[in-house]
């Protein structure tokens, strides 16, 4: 097999790709320059010029190309199996879709020109003029089109199972709607005009006027109406299962909620006043004054009321069970964590101050001082804490199933990464990832063990794996380059040396 070098220059210079089971590279300049596509199962190449310039598309269960010119110019599209082109030009042109199971084309002119649709089971065209112009809908299984003029003009709908066509104009004009499972009309005059609604299992119509005038709405399983005037006036809402209305006066203005099962309405004024919540499985309401306003929440089971002063005042959160609450001053001010399956409470000052973490399953504090201030991590099953100064400063990692600490100096400083089953770790100095010496760069496997990048000597570079093994790219030696896989081997690519690529 005849070898090459991957250099800057020659004939395998630049991106790796498969041809045929091995390796080919994308050059600057040469015969396989460009980008790499399959063509009949082996690759072939985009090239900004020749014959297989542009972008590949499958015909025929192979590769064609687009150019930039030439007989398969433009957009790809499947015709009876078969790839064919769009062009900006000849008896291909425009959108492609299916007509009679085969692809027909949109064009800007012809006979097939305009928006497509099924017609019978098979495409038409809707155009703008013809005896198909204009959009197409369904009318007795078959299509219709409408036009700007002739007896199928407006807007299509189902009339008994059938389609009809709403016109500007006779007797279907305006909008439809079912009546009795049959279509009725409603129209700018006569005696279905308005809007239609469902009322005993028919349809009613809304009127500019008359005794069906306003808005629909179910009482008990009837429909009524809400009108601007009389006894059925406002909202409706359900109460004991029927329908009331809330309206503008009277005794149930407002807005309404269950109470007991049944609604009540809060309102402006009056003893249920306020935002509903229920309390004790009824309804009680929040009110701007008294000993149930502000917000509600759950105490023991039963519902307590935030205030603005008192001794409910501030948040609510659960301890014991039970709710306790967040004061803007007293003994439980502050954010709430949980602390030996109790609540403990973030104080602004106190020997409990700071960010709640766990330690030994329960919970201590992060404070701004003290020998608990830090980051906290796990040690050894149990919480120990990251600190700016003393043995276990810095931040914490995991060696041989135990946590150890990274310091700002001593023996364990720098970044921990696991070598051989154990936590290594990277330090400024010493046997570990150093800017300098034999281990420094970064850490990667070498035969199930751990070796290291450096800056200099025979492990620097890149890393990647060569025969099940690692292998090194390094600035200069037999191993620079770039690595890649050959016939199951990684091969590397230099800028120079003795390592070459079948071509």
């Amino acid at each position: 097999m005849p070898h090459t070098h991957s250099r800057d220059s020659g004939s395998t210079t630049g991106t790796v790709a498969i041809l045929q089971g091995q390796w080919q590279y994308f050059r600057d300049s040469g015969n396989t320059a460009g980008t790499v596509a399959i063509l009949q199962g082996q690759w072939q190449y985009f090239r900004d010029s020749g014959n297989t310039a542009g972008t590949v598309a499958i015909l025929q269960g192979q590769w064609q190309y687009y150019r930039d010119s030439g007989n398969t110019t433009g957009t790809v599209a499947i015709l009876q199996g078969q790839w064919q082109y769009s062009r900006d030009s000849g008896n291909t042109t425009g959108t492609v879709a299916i007509l009679q199971g085969q692809w027909q084309y949109y064009r800007d002119s012809g006979n097939a020109s305009g928006a497509m649709e099924i017609h019978q089971g098979q495409w038409q065209y809707s155009r703008d003029s013809g005896n198909t112009a204009g959009t197409v809908a369904i009318q007795q299984g078959q299509w219709q089109y409408y036009r700007d003029s002739g007896n199928t003009t407006g807007t299509v709908a189902m009339h008994q199972g059938q389609w009809q066509c709403i016109r500007g104009n006779g007797n279907t004009a305006g909008a439809m709607a079912i009546q009795q499972g049959q279509w009725q009309y409603s129209r700018d005059s006569g005696n279905t005009a308005g809007t239609v609604a469902i009322l005993q299992g028919q349809w009613q119509y809304y009127r500019d006027s008359g005794n069906t005038t306003g808005t629909v709405a179910m009482h008990q399983g009837q429909w009524k109406y809400i009108r601007d005037s009389g006894n059925t006036a406002g909202t409706v809402a359900i109460q004991q299962g029927q329908w009331q209305y809330s309206r503008d006066s009277g005794n149930t203005t407002g807005t309404v909620a269950i109470l007991q099962g049944q609604w009540q309405y809060s309102r402006d004024s009056g003893n249920t006043a306020g935002t509903v919540a229920i309390l004790q499985g009824q309804w009680q309401y929040s009110r701007d004054s008294g000993n149930t306003a502000g917000t509600v929440a759950i105490l023991q089971g039963q519902w307590q009321y935030y205030r603005d002063n008192g001794n409910t005042s501030g948040t609510v959160a659960i301890q014991q069970g039970q709710w306790q609450y967040y004061r803007d001053s007293g003994n439980t001010s502050g954010t709430v964590a949980i602390l030996q399956g109790q609540w403990q409470y973030y104080r602004d000052s106190g020997n409990t101050t700071g960010t709640v973490a766990i330690l030994q399953g329960q919970w201590q504090y992060y404070r701004d001082s003290g020998n608990a201030s830090g980051a906290m991590g796990i040690h050894q099953g149990q919480w120990q804490y990251s600190r700016d100064s003393g043995n276990t400063s810095g931040t914490v990692a995991i060696q041989q199933g135990q946590w150890q600490y990274y310091r700002d100096s001593g023996n364990t400083s720098g970044t921990v990464t696991i070598l051989q089953g154990q936590w290594q770790y990277s330090r400024d100095s010493g046997k570990y990832y150093r800017d300098s010496g034999n281990t420094s760069g970064t850490v990667a496997i070498q035969q199930g063990q751990w070796q290291y990048y450096r800056d200099s000597g025979n492990a620097s570079g890149a890393m990647e794996i060569h025969q099940g093994q690692w292998q090194y790219s390094r600035d200069s030696g037999n191993t620079t380059g770039t690595v890649a896989m050959h016939q199951g081997q990684w091969k590397y690519i230099r800028d120079s040396g003795n390592t070459r690529q079948i071509v």
